[in-house]
């Protein structure tokens, strides 16, 4: 082990805390130092990134005294190579006598020297350009670094670069307090008149989410869209001129946005039919916490959804402009209401129906906690022990599970708003592709959604799932699962199978060429040993579901 040292100036003051240093123990200059040597380029690199990789720290010793900690008097808090050197920034541990006595030495200039000890793994002998030859360091391993009274080598360590890099990163600071100070000064000022009424107009324009456009002008929406767009008028004529609302602008503005408001009001009044009246009922009254909903159970109703879906993009598009799609990041332009249905929703016509037609719902926040069961290979059993015997124990294997609510999303490409004003057909089927587009993505996700990243647990990758192999015929093997699921003492709610499986239930024939249609199967209701049948697109044929009553629950933001 080697040892070289080094006349320096320390750096210390601005930009340092109290007890910091920066120092070059070694430099790159050409010039021969007093053993001879110069350093390469390069040679502390590897070593540098040893200790930082290592998780240790570069001890800052005095004289050397490796073996002595109490001259262990502070560490290396970070350490690179520059174009002038190896340069290393330090801590005195100021809280330890000798440390800090060491570190008023350096301050006060009775204290320039400082060593450190390495090993030299590469090196080579070159000729310098005065002729003279130098051994070159090219590698080496640094052990510590130390602070030492004996000057040894005339090299001095500048660290006049180190000073620049400060005081512009001390200018940087002083530019961003500045900036800080502006934005604060800024954020302070109250709104300007034009620009509050104009954030109100907007924030009205959201509520107004019926058809604005074939309504009678002495209706009430014909009356809430006349208010609307006299304030708009005012306030874009005092945008295109580039001023300021005038004091009575602004309470002509305010006196129209109110007759916005009383018609909304007015409008939510007389439209809560009795369909929203039991979606409401279905998600629970707050003030009757504890009590039982009476009646079927809960879920998502997608009925209408393109039709929604349509007048949401319409209104929207009007409102922000040309060219966007269904909806940004964040918002959302129509709602899925619970209902409450017993025991199936009506699909109407509208679309085929799909296995999350017939999932129960609930709602949630968008994070969450639930507890969960998992299966225990020797769970034990109870038995018959004497009195004051060990009590055996049963393993329920039951564990908190955190979980989060995912986003089901899509967006048309650009579309012209004149263009789907003007042509209210393309609406609804842009609506109703939209409307489909999600629908299936969410059917999929409930299928085979795999929980990974952003996706939902679906049924082919939920945990305890039972198996049942083909037996006989299809209708056979339900019957089977069905058997399999009473015995475990849940009741089945829906088997979900796929068309050409379906087909074939309902179109076997018996010995006598006719239909065998009868006893388990009723084809009108729709339904196999007396359970519900729903056909569900995305099965592929010969494969099935049955799902027991509340053992899948489809979540939602409530």
């Amino acid at each position: 082990m080697e040892q070289k040292q080094t006349s320096i100036q320390v750096k210390t003051g601005a930009g340092l805390a109290e007890g910091e240093f920066i120092a070059y123990p070694s430099t790159f200059t050409r010039t021969p130092d007093s053993y001879g040597d110069v350093v390469a380029k390069g040679a502390f690199t590897k070593t540098i990134a040893e200790w930082k990789s290592s998780g240790n720290v570069l001890p800052v010793l005095y004289g050397h005294n490796i073996d002595d900690p109490d001259m262990n008097i502070g560490a290396v808090i970070d350490q690179g190579e520059d174009d002038h050197g190896w340069w290393i920034k330090g801590r005195f541990d100021i809280d330890d006598p000798k440390g800090k006595k060491v570190w008023g030495l350096v301050k006060g200039r009775r204290l320039t020297t400082l060593s450190f000890a390495y090993d030299v793994l590469d090196k080579a002998t070159i000729k310098l350009k005065d002729g003279s030859t130098a051994r070159e360091l090219r590698e080496v391993r640094v052990y510590e670094a130390s602070f030492t009274p004996n000057p040894a080598n005339p090299d001095t360590s500048v660290v006049g670069v180190k000073s620049a890099e400060d005081a512009k990163f001390e200018a940087g600071l002083a530019a961003a307090d500045a900036a800080i100070a502006e934005w604060k000064r800024r954020r302070s000022l109250p709104p300007t008149l034009r620009l509050a009424a104009k954030q109100a107009n907007y924030e009205l324009e959201k509520t107004m989410t019926q058809d604005r456009k074939n309504v009678h002008p002495n209706s009430p929406l014909g009356q809430r869209e006349r208010a609307f767009k006299a304030a708009q008028a005012i306030l874009d004529k005092a945008e295109a001129e580039g001023r300021e609302l005038t004091a009575d602008e602004a309470a002509e503005v305010e006196a129209k946005h109110a007759e916005v408001r009383d018609a909304n009001e007015w409008i939510a009044h007389i439209n809560i039919t009795k369909p929203i009246k039991e979606a409401l009922d279905a998600l629970g009254d707050p003030r009757r916490a504890g009590e039982a909903t009476q009646g079927g159970v809960a879920r998502l109703n997608f009925k209408g959804l393109s039709t929604r879906m349509a007048a949401g993009m319409s209104s929207y598009s009007r409102r922000v402009g040309l060219t966007k799609g269904l909806a940004p990041a964040g918002e959302s332009v129509i709602a899925i209401m619970p209902e409450e249905v017993a025991p199936f929703p009506s699909i109407e016509g509208e679309r085929p129906p799909r296995l999350l037609d017939s999932l129960p719902s609930s709602p949630r926040s968008a994070a969450y906690s639930f507890l969960r069961q998992t299966v225990v290979s020797n769970p034990g059993a109870a038995g018959v022990v004497a009195p004051g015997e060990l009590k055996p124990t049963r393993k329920l294997g039951v564990r908190r599970v955190d979980d989060r609510l995912r986003v089901v999303a899509v967006l048309s490409e650009p579309t012209d708003r004149f263009l789907l004003e003007d042509e209210l057909s393309l609406t609804t089927w842009v609506a109703g592709e939209l409307a489909d587009a999600i629908l299936t993505a969410l059917e999929e996700e409930i299928l085979t959604g795999d929980g990974t990243g952003e996706h939902f647990t679906g049924l082919a990758h939920t945990v305890g799932v039972q198996t049942q192999e083909f037996a006989v015929d299809p209708l056979v093997t339900v019957q089977h699962g069905l058997s399999k699921m009473q015995a475990l003492g849940i009741s089945p709610s829906v088997v979900a199978l796929s068309a050409a499986d379906w087909l074939a239930i309902q179109t076997t024939r018996n010995a006598s060429g006719g239909f065998d249609v009868g006893g388990p199967v009723d084809s009108t209701a729709q339904t196999a040993w007396g359970t519900r049948v729903v056909v569900v697109p995305g099965l592929a044929a010969g494969s099935g579901w049955i799902i027991g009553d509340q053992t899948v629950v489809l979540s939602y933001d409530g």
